[in-house]
């Protein structure tokens, strides 16, 4: 990457600063005018699949660098970018085919390289500082900012990030987890707590199509949604985004029922046929309800207004003067003049009384193009005790406080939030795609393979913060990847955390107790990680 940015130190002068990396001869360059020893310190926490930052002595980044097999580190540097006060940004992508195996993010994307990002903010409060300054108050005084933005175009949309972190704190018992910590290491005792934190700011609902057209994305970002008011009094919902298992039918019923007054159990929703739904770019990337859905709310919209046209006709009235409420047109200082919207939409199919020109029967569709993504947020605590005789880790409590700004249906929300964490924790501790030197897979099956049952992960505990978001009219954002994105991140730190009296300052995912009993050993012996 190459940045441009004023720098203090230089006088506020324009600089130039520039990254160089190379991977195939194990050669990794870096070229920069900042402090050599602090380069070198972050330089060890990059690795294949990771990024890293490097900043100059008055805290500004400077350069950064990354290696992927997913496009989510890119996406991170980009997100970095965005909350960066700079002038300029260049960037360079380089493509490389190799024969060895690959970590990759099943979802969540930049999961990976989320986790060693959290590492690096967390390994300098802990070491490079030399301070007992706790990552909690690190985290506050660095990333609470609002209204970023950056020359990359992005601007983060809302964000009301103190309030979260404090809830999260208080949820989590921050001040008494600390306590019981610094008992049990003045106490020596074998096992000892480790507490890890995460905050995070996602970028979701991918678009506007004009700002993917710069990244040379293959399409564009918007959706479409078709709205039909049948003479039946029920409704039909034509949608462009498909559903997989996040709820879509029960979510866009409910914004449907909501909008025009009837019950959500009236709406049918249609999808995943393009003989029905010709139109529309599917679902990915937390983008469904904050693209999709908004394109089914405005058509709903363009419903009602012209039932409007049409009940104003029929009740001699003007479309000003009425109101609707509960599915029913009134007239201002008449409340006895009222017509119900399925009325309406039965005259609108018989066409026997409509204003003149309009076309029978209600139904609207609508391409939404939003002007913006979305950025949800949150913040995740993850304590857990480990057992230094056996490298044991036990999951003991997780925290999860998000906020993606206003929820349709909170129980979905929460079912998308538990198993994104469960997934998360599952390639922090247990899973692992395991190869001998021949590259044969040696856990091909779910007999040697552990994936978590509820004996492995304990109840979690979430909560909400709502910031709704300005990029859309229903103030929504994203949430499927919110649990992904922290957890795997939050029990790291967690685990280094809890190691981090032996001198430990990293480890690779996952901490199964093998690789923690052998990460002690190592550190005793005077090899600390």
């Amino acid at each position: 990457f190459e940045i441009h940015a004023t720098s203090a130190k230089h006088g506020g002068t324009p600089r130039t600063y520039m990254i160089d990396a190379k991977n195939g001869d194990n050669v990794k360059r870096w070229i920069s005018d900042i402090d050599g020893a602090r380069t070198r310190r972050l330089k060890q926490l990059a690795r294949d699949d990771e990024m890293a930052e490097v900043t100059d002595p008055d805290g500004k980044v400077v350069a950064l660098f990354s290696l992927s097999s997913h496009n989510g580190t890119g996406k991170l540097a980009v997100e970095l970018i965005a909350s960066m006060t700079v002038d300029d940004v260049k960037g360079a992508l380089k493509a490389q085919v190799m024969l060895e195996r690959r970590r990759n993010s099943l979802s969540g994307i930049g999961q990976n390289a989320s986790s060693k990002w959290e590492r690096i903010v967390d390994d300098p409060a802990m070491y490079i500082l030399k301070t007992d300054v706790r990552v909690s108050e690190v985290t506050r005084d660095t990333v609470f900012l609002e209204d970023l933005e950056g020359p990359s175009t992005l601007v983060f949309d809302s964000g009301h990030y103190g309030p979260n972190l404090d809830k999260a704190l208080e949820l989590a018992g921050y001040e008494d987890l600390k306590a019981e910590q610094a008992r049990r290491r003045e106490a020596g005792e074998s096992k000892q707590l480790g507490i890890g934190m995460v905050t995070y700011v996602e970028i979701c609902g991918l678009a506007p199509s004009r700002a993917l057209g710069g990244l040379n994305y293959g399409a564009g970002g918007w959706e479409h949604a078709t709205v039909r008011l049948l003479p039946t009094g029920k409704a039909e919902v034509v949608s462009g985004s498909t559903p997989h298992g996040q709820g879509h039918e029960t979510t866009w019923s409910q914004i449907v029922g909501d909008k025009l007054g009837i019950p959500p159990e009236d709406v049918t929703v249609l999808h995943s046929d393009t003989a029905i739904s010709p139109l529309g770019l599917d679902t990915y990337g937390s983008r469904s309800l904050a693209v999709g859905g908004v394109a089914i709310a405005a058509a709903c919209d363009k419903v009602v207004e012209k039932a409007k046209q049409i009940a104003a006709h029929q009740m001699e009235a003007s479309a000003d003067d009425l109101q609707f409420e509960a599915g029913a047109f009134t007239v201002s200082g008449s409340p006895d003049k009222q017509m119900a919207i399925q009325e309406i939409a039965f005259g609108a199919f018989t066409a026997h009384d409509l204003p003149d020109g309009m076309e029978p029967n209600l139904q609207e569709q609508v391409t939404f193009d939003p002007p913006n993504f979305v950025f949800p947020f949150g913040t995740h605590v993850c304590t857990v005790e480990i057992d230094e005789d056996t490298g044991n880790v036990e999951l003991l409590s997780y925290v999860a406080v998000d906020d993606c700004g206003t929820q349709i249906n909170p129980m979905i929300v929460e079912g998308q939030l538990h198993g994104g964490i469960v997934q998360g924790v599952a390639q922090a501790l247990w899973e692992e795609a395991c190869y001998d030197e021949d590259g044969n897979l040696t856990n091909p099956s779910l007999m040697d393979y552990l994936v978590p049952s509820p004996t492995e992960v304990p109840s979690m505990v979430t909560d909400y913060t709502v910031t709704p978001s300005t990029s859309n009219p229903l103030g929504v954002k994203g949430a499927g990847e919110a649990g992904t994105i922290s957890s795997a991140a939050a029990v790291m730190n967690a685990v280094v955390d809890a190691l981090s009296p032996y001198g430990v300052r990293d480890m690779d995912m996952p901490a199964t107790p093998q690789r923690v009993w052998r990460t002690i050993n190592d550190a005793k012996n005077g090899g600390a990680a």
